[in-house]
Protein backbone atom coordinates (compact mmCIF):
# COMPACT_ATOMS: atom_id res chain seq x y z
CA UNK A 1 0.00 0.00 0.00
CA UNK A 2 0.83 3.60 -0.56
CA UNK A 3 -0.19 6.78 0.45
CA UNK A 4 -1.83 8.25 -2.92
CA UNK A 5 -2.01 11.97 -3.33
CA UNK A 6 -5.14 13.74 -4.05
CA UNK A 7 -6.47 17.26 -4.40
CA UNK A 8 -9.66 16.67 -2.11
CA UNK A 9 -7.50 15.98 0.69
CA UNK A 10 -8.84 12.53 1.34
CA UNK A 11 -6.61 10.12 2.80
CA UNK A 12 -6.40 6.87 0.64
CA UNK A 13 -3.85 4.53 0.28
CA UNK A 14 -3.50 2.49 -2.80
CA UNK A 15 -2.52 -1.56 -3.75
CA UNK A 16 -0.13 -1.02 -6.48
CA UNK A 17 -1.13 -4.55 -7.66
CA UNK A 18 -5.04 -4.60 -7.74
CA UNK A 19 -5.18 -0.72 -7.35
CA UNK A 20 -7.94 -1.51 -4.57
CA UNK A 21 -7.69 1.50 -1.92
CA UNK A 22 -7.76 1.31 1.46
CA UNK A 23 -9.52 4.26 4.12
CA UNK A 24 -7.78 4.73 7.03
CA UNK A 25 -11.05 7.29 8.25
CA UNK A 26 -12.94 4.21 7.46
CA UNK A 27 -16.79 4.67 6.35
CA UNK A 28 -16.30 8.65 7.27
CA UNK A 29 -13.22 8.52 4.51
CA UNK A 30 -15.03 6.50 1.84
CA UNK A 31 -18.09 8.80 2.08
CA UNK A 32 -16.33 11.84 1.92
CA UNK A 33 -14.66 10.46 -1.59
CA UNK A 34 -17.88 9.84 -3.48
CA UNK A 35 -18.29 13.23 -4.85
CA UNK A 36 -15.09 12.66 -6.66
CA UNK A 37 -15.05 8.87 -6.72
CA UNK A 38 -14.28 8.90 -10.42
CA UNK A 39 -11.09 10.96 -9.64
CA UNK A 40 -9.90 9.06 -7.33
CA UNK A 41 -10.83 5.43 -7.98
CA UNK A 42 -9.03 5.06 -11.59
CA UNK A 43 -8.80 1.08 -11.05
CA UNK A 44 -11.16 -1.46 -13.31
CA UNK A 45 -12.60 -4.03 -11.25
CA UNK A 46 -10.95 -7.22 -10.89
CA UNK A 47 -13.79 -9.30 -9.49
CA UNK A 48 -11.45 -9.87 -6.01
CA UNK A 49 -14.45 -10.24 -3.84
CA UNK A 50 -14.04 -13.92 -3.38
CA UNK A 51 -10.28 -13.30 -1.85
CA UNK A 52 -10.61 -14.16 1.84
CA UNK A 53 -8.77 -14.42 5.16
CA UNK A 54 -7.33 -10.93 4.15
CA UNK A 55 -5.52 -9.12 6.45
CA UNK A 56 -5.66 -5.87 8.04
CA UNK A 57 -2.80 -3.40 6.24
CA UNK A 58 -2.00 -1.26 9.50
CA UNK A 59 -2.19 -3.97 12.34
CA UNK A 60 -2.20 -7.16 10.39
CA UNK A 61 -5.19 -8.24 12.27
CA UNK A 62 -8.33 -10.00 10.84
CA UNK A 63 -10.76 -8.02 8.42
CA UNK A 64 -14.63 -8.18 9.02
CA UNK A 65 -16.20 -9.09 5.69
CA UNK A 66 -18.87 -6.22 4.84
CA UNK A 67 -22.10 -5.59 2.47
CA UNK A 68 -23.65 -2.12 1.19
CA UNK A 69 -26.81 -0.99 3.35
CA UNK A 70 -28.12 0.40 0.09
CA UNK A 71 -26.16 -1.81 -2.90
CA UNK A 72 -25.81 -4.99 -1.93
CA UNK A 73 -24.06 -6.77 -4.66
CA UNK A 74 -20.73 -3.79 -3.52
CA UNK A 75 -19.11 -6.33 -0.64
CA UNK A 76 -16.02 -4.65 0.77
CA UNK A 77 -13.67 -5.57 3.88
CA UNK A 78 -13.39 -4.07 7.35
CA UNK A 79 -10.69 -4.09 10.09
CA UNK A 80 -11.95 -5.90 12.80
CA UNK A 81 -10.00 -3.15 15.24
CA UNK A 82 -11.41 -0.07 13.51
CA UNK A 83 -7.87 0.74 11.63
CA UNK A 84 -10.04 1.52 8.39
CA UNK A 85 -11.77 0.25 5.08
CA UNK A 86 -11.19 -1.47 2.32
CA UNK A 87 -12.21 -1.08 -1.20
CA UNK A 88 -11.23 -3.34 -4.35
CA UNK A 89 -10.66 -1.30 -7.86
CA UNK A 90 -14.28 0.17 -9.06
CA UNK A 91 -16.23 -0.06 -6.28
CA UNK A 92 -15.68 3.75 -4.97
CA UNK A 93 -17.31 4.29 -8.31
CA UNK A 94 -20.02 1.91 -7.71
CA UNK A 95 -20.50 3.00 -4.62
CA UNK A 96 -21.31 6.77 -5.96
CA UNK A 97 -23.92 5.85 -8.60
CA UNK A 98 -26.96 4.39 -7.04
CA UNK A 99 -28.86 3.53 -10.68
CA UNK A 100 -32.63 2.98 -11.00
CA UNK A 101 -31.80 -0.48 -12.03
CA UNK A 102 -30.36 -1.36 -9.14
CA UNK A 103 -32.95 0.38 -6.81
CA UNK A 104 -35.00 -2.03 -8.74
CA UNK A 105 -33.44 -5.14 -7.92
CA UNK A 106 -33.00 -3.93 -4.39
CA UNK A 107 -36.74 -3.54 -4.06
CA UNK A 108 -37.79 -6.94 -5.22
CA UNK A 109 -34.71 -8.62 -3.35
CA UNK A 110 -32.28 -9.68 -6.01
Amino acid sequence: MQPHENNYGIKISKCGACKGMWFPDGSAGVKSALPVAKDIDTGVNAGLDEMKNINCPECSGSMIDMVDSKQHHIRFESCGKGCGVFLDAGELVDLSEFTLIERVKQMIGR
